[in-house]
């Protein structure tokens, strides 16, 4: 590919163009389009926040093109569509000069238009080059239909949270998930803990600080970690608080075995390993062996000890005795709603059918998980949702049908700031975190 400045933004067309027409996820396009070429660190991460963004923005996008363009967003070829994106993307978040976005977008256009959709291109642009505020083109209501649009969310997602978490707290949600998230690392102690990590980190010229409620390093959001001597070398792994106070809701200790069901890839159960030190054993369960591979590579950089790996479905583990773990992790699929910021394409893959169809199988897997515990077992459940059906619903539906278990409050273990009726929660953006959910039960 040529070089030039243009060359970050004409992959970056491409790259949307191909999760769009492929329905194909970013985070895989991108890692597969590094891989295959020899990119600057600086010039993947341009493409990065060009692609991240662009999806992240697209509802408000796609709302000025549409006040400009009419019905004739749809119709164009889906690169110069992208193209459109990308320039609308960078008059609104981008602090280059207006006319020079104007410039690059209809180069780029020129490049795979035809003389028709590059003075469209041209036209739509300067148009709203006109007003200088361009968010104030955006609907301005507080009706769900005007918040989906300004805050580009999915206008059942807007309507759904309004109803149960009321306006201000669905609006602290829409908001953070509009910002980039910055990367966390948990430090390993098998490598020397906290004080190595920030001392390579030092070395490496990385800002980050300490993330206060959990102890975690926060680096800057543009932070690649396979470019980091210190992650490559294992002194720390990426992952979110709100991940890292699941695994302290587990509270596994020395000398215990704990199942991780649906352990791929793998952050959680090196978590649970971790803080058993040398003594105590972790099993990672998963369905896809090629899962697996990545838990074990992500094992390996950390050397982690005391784990071992089944390729198997969660819903019917293939072990046999009723008491043969101390404690079962049960990290499901779920709907994913608590972590739309980063996976900034997600939202618009989302329906609502997905809290109808995921919730069955969720049960499945606690279950499941449920008879592999003796007296005194821990069972925890966790999803990066806050949707009642993926979380307090499927809790006491479970705890209704076995009144052998019971709710262990979760207050203690992640604090009272992150506990609601005794299970752990966070919503997106609290205290920078993911939004998640875990509850701890005990078997009598």
């Amino acid at each position: 590919m040529p070089g030039g400045s243009a060359e970050p933004r004409d992959l970056a067309a491409r790259l949307l163009a191909s999760i769009e027409t492929r329905s194909a996820f970013s985070d895989k396009l991108l890692a597969t389009a590094f891989r295959e070429r020899d990119l600057p660190p600086a010039a993947r991460g341009r493409v990065t926040r060009l692609v991240k963004g662009v999806l992240r923005r697209r509802g408000e996008i796609d709302y000025l093109l549409a006040s400009r363009l009419h019905e004739r967003l749809a119709g164009l070829p889906v690169l110069m569509r992208q193209i459109l994106r990308l320039g609308v993307y960078q008059l609104l978040d981008s602090d280059i000069p207006r006319p020079m976005v104007v410039d690059e977008t209809v180069r780029l256009a020129t490049k795979y238009g035809h003389p028709g959709t590059v003075g469209l291109t041209n036209a739509v642009l300067r148009r709203l080059c006109d007003t200088e505020d361009l968010r104030s083109l955006l609907p301005q209501g507080d009706d769900p239909a005007s918040v989906a649009a300004r805050t580009s969310h999915p206008e059942w997602m807007v309507e759904r949270w309004m109803a149960r978490l009321g306006r201000d707290a669905t609006m602290r949600v829409l908001d953070s998930n509009l910002r980039e998230r910055p990367t966390f690392l948990r430090p390993n102690p098998m490598r020397g803990g906290l004080a190595a990590l920030r001392a390579r980190l030092e070395v490496e010229g990385v800002a980050h600080d300490v993330h206060g409620p959990t102890g975690l390093v926060r680096v800057d959001e543009r932070f690649a970690p396979p470019d980091s001597e210190a992650f490559v070398a294992g002194l720390g792994t990426a992952q979110d608080p709100s991940e890292f106070l699941v695994v302290r809701l587990c509270g596994a200790r020395a000398g215990q075995r704990w199942l991780d069901l649906c352990c791929a890839p793998g952050g959680k159960q090196t978590g649970l390993a971790e803080g058993m030190g040398d003594e105590g054993a972790v099993v990672g369960c998963d369905l896809h062996p090629s899962r697996l591979r990545r838990a074990r590579e992500n094992a390996a950089r950390l050397g982690t000890p005391g784990l071992s790996y089944v390729a198997a479905d969660g819903a019917r583990p293939p072990f046999r005795a009723p008491s043969r773990f101390d404690g079962v992790l049960v990290d499901a699929p779920c709907s994913g709603l608590g972590v739309l910021a980063r996976r900034a394409d997600a939202r618009w893959r989302k329906e609502p059918a997905l809290l109808a169809s995921l919730p069955p199988l969720q049960r499945s897997l606690v279950d499941s998980a449920a008879g592999l515990l003796g007296p005194g077992g821990v069972l925890v459940y966790s999803v990066c949702s806050f949707e009642p059906e993926e979380t307090t619903d499927l809790v006491g539906g479970f705890l209704a049908a076995h009144p052998e278990f019971r709710l262990d409050d979760a207050s203690p273990r992640v604090g009272a700031a992150y506990t609601v009726d005794g299970c752990y929660r966070v919503l997106p953006g609290q205290d920078d975190m993911d939004g998640a959910f875990a509850a701890r039960m005990v078997r009598a």
